[in-house]
């Protein structure tokens, strides 16, 4: 370009939003210019090395940029670098900066943990004797539970280490050695921390494991939907689901799912009637049925069940509650 043209700003901001390395050859007051350096660096990172001195030197632009891109850290002035407080604050902005950071401090271990807490991808730049130490890896998945994926394999099978980190969120079992997979109080634990979003991820065994399964249930009725078949089966376990939320009933299997007293139940944790049910089969529209309310989304479960039977079964459930008191 003419040396016009490398002094012409609107010109040289189009040009650098497409190739930002074009910064080299950019007049002085351009490459001086904060928007137009700030377009270049957005647009590759190692622009950063072609702007003006007094830019590559403010510590607020270059950690605006780091927040936007990570890699912008590699390119800072080496007074940033070896700067601590200015890597603290980079890495309480971008934590995937820690890749981008002097070896030295990607071993520090409050570093380390900021990094962490602003970004789960962080804690795969962390050396690998930090990943085997169980102390600072506790810390690291109390801040980040998925950080407990990247621990060393010897943690990762480490009982005591495992149970601490499915506590904090029951899904990272899924990144445990098999062995601690399997392991009952591991997934105990796990189940009562995330219910079915860590059963489904346990081995089937323990999908059969009724102390397991009502851990899940404690914390989400749901859950039954990946109890293994016999417990979806199992009247005891379904209305301990149901007593939880009654649309647990959709996950039961066939023969309770369509058996009256267990519909009652179901009926009554989500406090819907008969009556409601008989006015919703008969004036709700198809298009108003995917509306959000209990009768709604509980209607669809029982779709073939006759509503004569229902009544009949809490007549009886009645006589039977009578006959007792007498």
């Amino acid at each position: 370009a003419s040396s016009a043209l490398r002094e012409d700003v609107f010109f040289c901001g189009a040009a650098l939003r497409a190739n930002g390395l074009a910064l080299e050859k950019a007049s002085e007051s351009v490459r001086g210019d904060y928007d137009i350096v700030d377009a270049a660096v957005a647009n590759e990172p190692k622009a950063l090395r072609f702007a003006a001195p007094a830019i590559r030197l403010d510590r607020k632009f270059l950690l605006n940029a780091i927040a936007r891109d990570a890699r912008v850290l590699k390119f800072v002035a080496a007074k940033f670098r070896d700067d601590r407080e200015f890597l603290l604050e980079a890495m309480r902005l971008n934590g995937a900066a820690l890749a981008f950071a002097p070896e030295d401090f990607q071993s520090d271990h409050e570093l380390v943990l900021e990094a962490v807490r602003s970004s789960d991808a962080a804690i795969k730049s962390v050396p690998q004797r930090m990943r085997a130490d169980s102390a600072f890896m506790l810390q690291v998945t109390a801040r980040s539970a998925v950080a407990f994926r990247w621990a060393s394999a010897s943690l990762r099978g480490d009982r005591d280490f495992v149970l601490h980190a499915v506590a904090v969120d029951g899904r990272v079992v899924e990144f445990a050695s098999d062995a601690m997979r399997a392991d009952r109080a591991v997934g105990t634990e796990a189940a009562r921390c995330s219910g079915g979003a860590a059963l489904r991820l346990l081995p089937t065994e323990l999908r059969a494991d009724v102390d397991v399964v009502k851990a899940a249930l404690e914390q989400d009725a749901l859950a039954l939907e990946y109890a293994s078949d016999d417990l979806r089966a199992d009247a005891d376990i379904v209305s301990f689901a149901l007593k939880q939320n009654g649309l647990a009933l959709r996950f039961a299997a066939q023969r309770l799912r369509t058996d009256c007293s267990f519909i009652l139940k179901a009926m009554a944790q989500l406090g819907i009637t008969v009556e409601e049910l008989d006015d919703f089969r008969r004036t709700v529209l198809d298009s108003d049925r995917q509306a959000m309310s209990p009768v709604c989304e509980f209607a669809p479960l029982i779709e073939g069940v006759d509503l004569a039977k229902l009544v009949d079964e809490m007549e009886r459930t009645r006589s039977l509650l009578s006959l007792g008191q007498r």
